[in-house]
């Protein structure tokens, strides 16, 4: 999701988003409706503050959670961020260096590993290795028609 697709369905929802410097990256109030992202950060930075926000609004949380909710929230905004597809492409390019893949994918490196944490609870979100390539006209079990 891009940053307007977050803040259209926030809209939605009520709930306002507000850039300014502040000292979280961001936080959400629910009983106000109001997130805050600190406009300090880098893009994807804020990026990947606003998704994280985005997911606390989804499920009414109010206030600082535990930090293994704080996990699952990182992990869900990190699958609203990332495409498997993109992720696997980027993989290929860049090998698995988190570094690497986050400014391919213009996330966070904490999202790069948030997304790889929910790809091992097996939430299947990762694309995989790409299959051989081979005759388009031996379909999709090798046996082509001619």
């Amino acid at each position: 999701m891009t940053e307007n697709d977050l803040i259209q369905e926030l809209a939605g929802m009520g709930v306002h988003v507000v850039y300014l410097p502040y000292r979280l990256a961001g936080a959400y109030w629910h009983d106000e409706g109001l997130i805050v992202i600190d406009s300090r950060q880098t893009r994807a930075g804020q990026l990947a503050a606003l998704a994280h926000e985005t997911i606390h609004a989804r499920r009414g949380d109010s206030g600082p959670q535990p930090s293994h909710v704080e996990d699952l929230v990182d992990e869900l905004a990190a699958k609203l961020l990332i495409s498997p597809i993109e992720y696997a492409l980027a993989e290929r390019v860049y090998g698995s260096r988190p570094a690497a893949l986050a400014a391919e994918l213009g996330v966070t490196q904490r999202m790069v590993e948030a997304w790889r944490r929910g790809t091992e609870r097996g939430w299947g979100m990762r694309a995989g290795p790409s299959p051989p390539v081979g005759d388009p006209a031996d379909g999709p079990r090798g046996r082509g028609v001619r």
